[in-house]
């Protein structure tokens, strides 16, 4: 809620889930809608869950517009799975240039997979793989309730070599 006298409030963002499952996916951001409010209140409800322990609340302000990004191609050109993961070559068309966000697409209603984005390296005779960036993407749809979900990764992060490996 926002209130310009911290007596008279109104709603500014209603129903936003907030969680942190094992495994690493979490929902702690909320966003609300611009606007001028020199008094925020936000209220959790606990009916369905245990209470969670508020340890602290960063408050940013809007940023600035990002610079212009342009897409950038990418071809999956080989795909690997087992039971535990599934590895994907993307060959990106440029190289050396920060990637905005890696999206997947999926139509799985409720998952959580965690993902890594590397780069194949020569090392002492030996292919390696480095990390470039990790993370954890979800998806939360249940009937009834907002869709909450986090399928971007590997935001700001440059691309180093044309190729790279994508591990769900």
């Amino acid at each position: 809620e926002g209130s310009s006298d911290g007596r008279l409030w109104a709603i500014v963002a209603d129903t936003l889930p907030a969680f942190a499952l094992p495994g690493g996916a979490a929902q702690l951001r909320v966003d609300f809608p611009a606007g001028l409010w020199p008094h925020l209140r936000v209220t959790l409800d606990d009916r369905r869950a245990p209470p969670i322990p508020v340890t602290g609340v960063w408050l940013h302000p809007e940023s600035a517009d990002a610079a212009p990004a342009e897409p950038l191609g990418v071809e999956i050109t080989e795909r690997a799975a087992t039971d535990r993961e599934t590895r994907l070559t993307l060959r990106f068309n440029g190289a050396n240039v920060p990637l905005a966000g890696l999206r997947i697409v999926t139509r799985d209603p409720l998952f959580s997979r965690r993902v890594t984005l590397a780069e194949r390296t020569l090392s002492e005779g030996e292919v390696r793989e480095r990390p470039v960036a990790s993370g954890v993407l979800y998806r939360l749809a249940l009937p009834g309730q907002p869709i909450v979900s986090n399928l971007t990764f590997a935001v700001d992060v440059p691309v180093p070599a044309r190729e790279l490996l994508l591990i769900i």
